[in-house]
This record gives C-alpha cells, sequence and structure tokens, in this order.
C-alpha cells in the first residue's frame, strides 16, 4: 500500500476529492498493474499511456494521473487532471520522500554505480535497517516511483542516481536531497548528449550540489568540476597510494589502507579488479559512517554478483563471462583485462550506443584493446564496425552476427571444453539471452 490515500493525494495536487481508497502501488508500466493501482500516463517518444487506460481499468486499477488535455474515455477509473504528467510523478515523489526522508547516500558516475550501491547497503546493513533502489533504477521515472512505493521506515537509504542529459541528476537531488554522496569513475557514456568528457562529468557533479562530503574515484580529480566542487572531498584508489583509501591485493586476501594504515586482511568473494575497486568504494564509505573492519568483513559475506555483470560460470567445461548489462570503454577494458584463463577466448561483442560523435573512437579504443586477448570475435550491431575492422586487418578471427538467435547459434558450434565465452554490449541489445539455457 502507498503511504497516501487516493483523496490525500488528490488534496495534495489540489484536485477535487472523491476517494479516500487505499493504493496498491503507483506505476507507469500497464503491464504491472493491479487492482488498487495508481496509473501515471506518461507519454513517451514510442508510447502513450493515456492509450493504456482501458486495459489499465481493467486490471482494477483505482486511479490514472492524465494530462488535462486527454479528452477520452475514463474506462471506470478516477482521473487526476494535471498540467503536467511527468511533473506531477516528481512533485508526488519529492512530497512523499519528504515526509519521513531517512539518511540518504546518493552513487553516480558512469562505471560501476549499480554494483557500488549494491555493496554500500550490504555494508551499511551491518549498522541498521537499510534499503536500496533495486537493480539500475535510476532514471527520472524508475527512481521517483521507487520513492512513491516505499513503505517501511529504514535507517538508511542508498540511491543510484544516473543521467543521459544535463540537469536531470538535479531533478533527482530535487526530488531525494542527498546527505553522502558518491562519485565512481567518469567515462565515456551517453556522449551525444555532451560536447567532451568533461561536460559529462559537470553533470555528474549535480548531485553534489547541496552535499557537504562525499568520496571519489580519485581519477576524477582531473576534472574541473570535481576540483572545484566546494564540499569536504575524500578519494579512494585502487592505483594510487595517495588516495585517503587505497587497496591491495595479497596472498591472505585484500588490504585496505586507510590514510596510510592497513586494515586486517580482508576475504572476499570477488577478484576481478573492478569489483574490487567497487568494494573499496563501498568500504570507505562504511569507513567514513563510523564501521569497524569486523563489520565490514562480516557484511563481505552477503556480496553477490549483479545480474549481468561481469557474472562466471562454468557449464560443461567451458567458461562463460556474463558482463552484458551495458558497456563503456572502461567497462569494457576492465572486463577483458579480469578474464579467467582459457585455451581460447570466443567473445561476442556488442555496438555500445548513445556515443554520438565519439562512437567510432570509442570503438577502435575497445577493439585495440581486445585484440590480444580475444581469439575468435563475433560482433552484432553497426557500431561495432571499427571492432570488426580492425579484427579483419589484422588477420583475426572475426565475423558480424545480425540476431541473438544467429550469434547463440554461432557459439554453439564453435566453442569447445576449456574455452572462455565473453559477452558485453549496450543493454538495449539483451544479449543475455544468448547464454539462456
Amino acid at each position: 500500500m502507498l503511504k497516501k490515500t487516493l483523496g490525500e493525494i488528490q488534496h495534495f495536487l489540489s484536485a477535487d476529492v472523491t476517494s479516500h481508497a487505499r493504493l496498491s502501488l503507483a506505476t507507469c508500466d500497464s503491464r504491472k498493474v493491479e487492482r488498487g493501482a495508481l496509473f501515471f500516463a506518461l507519454k513517451g517518444q514510442r508510447s502513450d499511456g493515456h492509450s493504456f487506460l482501458k486495459e489499465v481499468a481493467s486490471k482494477g486499477a483505482a486511479a490514472a494521473v492524465v494530462s488535462k488535455s486527454y479528452s477520452g474515455l475514463d474506462y471506470g477509473l478516477l482521473l487526476i487532471r494535471v498540467r503536467s504528467v511527468f511533473e506531477t510523478l516528481h512533485t508526488l515523489a519529492r512530497w512523499f520522500h519528504q515526509q519521513s526522508p531517512p539518511y540518504l547516500l546518493a552513487v553516480t558516475g558512469t562505471v560501476g554505480k549499480t554494483t557500488t550501491k549494491e555493496y554500500i547497503a550490504k555494508l551499511l546493513e551491518q549498522r541498521g535497517k537499510v534499503e536500496r533502489s533495486p537493480g539500475s533504477v535510476n532514471s527520472q521515472i524508475g527512481l521517483p516511483l521507487f520513492l512513491l512505493n516505499r513503505k517501511d521506515p529504514v535507517d538508511k537509504l542508498v540511491l543510484e542516481m544516473g543521467m543521459s542529459f544535463p540537469g536531470e541528476i538535479s531533478k533527482l537531488v530535487h526530488i531525494a536531497p542527498p546527505d553522502f554522496g558518491v562519485l565512481t569513475k567518469v567515462s565515456m557514456v551517453h556522449t551525444e548528449n555532451f560536447k567532451d568528457i568533461c561536460e559529462i562529468a559537470r553533470a555528474k557533479m549535480e548531485l553534489f550540489e547541496k552535499v557537504k562530503r562525499g568520496l571519489f574515484n580519485l581519477e576524477t580529480i582531473h576534472f574541473s568540476p570535481v576540483k572545484r566542487a566546494s564540499l569536504h572531498k575524500t578519494f579512494y584508489s585502487v592505483n594510487d597510494r595517495r588516495a585517503d583509501y587505497f587497496l591491495e591485493k595479497g596472498q591472505k586476501g585484500v588490504t585496505i589502507f586507510e590514510r596510510g594504515v592497513a586494515s586486517p586482511p580482508l576475504n572476499l568473494p570477488i577478484q576481478a579488479s573492478h569489483l574490487l575497486e567497487d568494494f573499496l568504494c563501498a568500504a570507505s564509505v562504511a569507513r567514513m559512517h563510523g564501521l569497524g573492519w569486523d563489520e565490514i568483513q562480516r557484511g563481505t559475506l552477503n556480496i553477490e554478483t549483479c545480474a549481468h555483470r561481469f557474472h562466471l560460470f562454468e557449464r560443461d567445461g567451458i567458461h562463460y563471462v556474463d558482463d552484458s548489462y551495458n558497456a563503456s570503454v572502461a567497462s569494457f577494458k576492465a572486463a577483458l583485462d579480469n578474464l579467467p584463463k582459457g585455451k581460447r577466448v570466443i567473445a561476442l561483442i556488442g555496438e555500445m550506443r548513445e556515443l554520438g560523435l565519439f562512437s567510432v573512437e570509442c570503438h577502435e579504443e575497445v577493439a585495440r584493446h581486445a585484440l590480444d586477448i580475444v581469439d575468435h570475435l563475433l560482433c552484432m550491431g553497426n557500431g561495432t564496425d571499427p571492432i570488426f575492422d580492425l579484427f579483419k586487418r589484422e588477420g583475426k578471427r572475426v565475423e558480424k552476427v545480425t540476431s541473438l538467435e544467429q550469434a547463440k547459434k554461432r557459439i554453439q558450434s564453435i566453442q569447445r571444453v576449456g574455452d572462455v565465452v565473453f559477452i558485453k554490449g549496450s543493454n538495449s541489445l539483451k544479449l543475455w539471452s544468448v547464454l539462456d539455457a
């Protein structure tokens, strides 16, 4: 049940109060509607939520937030007419959140946001009740809906905040102002909406507009928006010992150096360098919030690999690496550098989307890095042409596939016992389905 009744929401939006019914959930997806739901009829690039009101009503929804310009039937729904459905979603989410806001930690960056958020929540659970946004819910629609549907009071809330355009993180911060901010790496992602990587860093720094202290990946110090930010900055790194928090791998586990002072050896269920970097970030956050090393060690017992994020498994003597949730130059390099050992590496590489003018440059950089690692390459998507061309020129085994089914059949036909099969590309390609049993 939502925290507010339908009547309370109507009153807040200055609408005529006609019902005080309890609402089961808030959603903009007609497929998720259930009895008593509040439906937001959002208009997107591909569909208009107003077209689904009949379906929503048939599933037992109680009400729908619609545009004032809507002139169609209500299908028995209570319609709340507003100037902008999108802005109303944000307004209601802010109202819900501000009623009793928990201590809020927010994570942004272009690499490792979701994994870092998960690790932070797992460690902080050692000191109280913690809730986190599910999966990669970090958008202008997904995050407000999550805040509307939250139920139980918690000690700490960990959110992931993402963006595709300048100003989007500011909007999320307005809805749910963080008490503590985290910036992971900044790299070439969503560059079609920015002129350079410094603009991306500036957009990420919107998270810290009202935050007094934050944790930053040391590599971000080179960006002027990070340098100029007037807040207390702490840095972490797996490469530079000068960072406030530095991680070192050893035979007995990993050691974290906190301003030069070593922690006890920590035993972790992860080994890949980019995942260790995410863990270092989380452990740094935990230390900055008073957790002892023993609590952090206990928290590592709950750490799991996030779905489609460097998920390693073995089947019939073949090692599979599913890193298909998303792709950037930085994450491609990290994944390639951490592949398990095998007879051959067979890679299905999908294009990296939303790179605009930087697409060719970014794909070429991935190609150069993969050249000495990948033995047999399958390319999917027009964006991978620079990768295909370089492998072809260098005499490496490479071919193009045009569908998931074709990719699946080719992998099945060429893989052998002892091989490593690596899959990675933009989320929208859904490459993980190639590994379905």
